[in-house]
């Protein structure tokens, strides 16, 4: 499979936030430490020991209002980057060159956000969203997703189909509207955890990173593809890509 870098995951935005939170950090620690310094100045002040109070509040609440999550938020984009170097590799080593793997795609056209990958080929369009939740999961009849913790099944990610099935009718929308009718397969793709997929339609949406390949192969051929069905999509979608 043939691999194209749409472009690359883009950190610098939490970054920034959290070099900002750095130091507001830091200020409101010297301002604590000051004022701690300071007790022996005002041992009886009511007034200091009010300042000195809210000082330390304001850093325990901007703490646990920004820091920590901004700090998953990063660490989630580590991850995910984790997550999707492993859905390339294993993507990499398919044998047939009839299939183009697009990372991170930015579908700016119809502004829903980006998709992890997109596999174009004789099957259509395959949208990938890859998730590095661990563990052996589940999904019910009404979409949600659980997971197994101490022998049972309980909530862990509630219907996570509806975001990338409207992707995926909007995406659809976006190609008639260029002439292009191709079937299109939303795919949540876990990266190290187990899915069970028997069941209901909506579990066919889901697989992990082991059986991506047979779940691939699984899916109907498109009667009509042909390369030029491939670079058509291609330069639809506004991808610089050399045969």
């Amino acid at each position: 499979m043939k691999i194209v870098q749409y472009q690359k995951l883009k950190l610098s935005s939490p970054l920034k936030k959290l070099t900002k939170l750095f130091w507001t950090s830091i200020c409101l620690i010297l301002l604590i430490s000051i004022s701690i310094l300071a007790v022996p100045l005002f041992p009886n002040s009511r007034y200091y020991w009010f300042v000195a109070s809210a000082i330390i509040l304001l850093f325990i609440f901007a703490e646990i209002k920004y820091y920590r999550p901004l700090s998953k938020e990063i660490m989630g984009l580590f991850h995910e980057k984790e997550s999707s170097e492993k859905i390339t590799e294993i993507l990499k080593y398919s044998p047939d060159d009839n299939y183009i793997y697009i990372k991170n795609y930015s579908f700016s056209e119809i502004k829903t956000g980006n998709a992890n990958g997109l596999i174009i080929g004789p099957k259509g369009i395959i949208i990938l969203d890859i998730r590095n939740y661990s563990g052996d999961f589940r999904v019910l009849d009404n979409g949600d997703l659980v997971r197994k913790s101490k022998g049972i099944y309980k909530l862990y990610w509630k219907n996570p189909f509806e975001k990338i099935i409207e992707t995926k009718e909007r995406f659809a929308g976006f190609l008639r509207k260029k002439g292009i009718d191709i079937p299109i397969t939303p795919l949540i793709v876990l990266a190290e955890g187990k899915i069970d997929t028997a069941g209901s339609e909506i579990k066919s949406y889901i697989t992990d990173a082991e059986n991506l390949p047979i779940y691939i192969s699984k899916i109907p051929a498109v009667s009509n593809f042909s390369p030029e069905l491939t670079s058509r999509i291609i330069k639809t979608l506004g991808i610089s890509y050399n045969n």
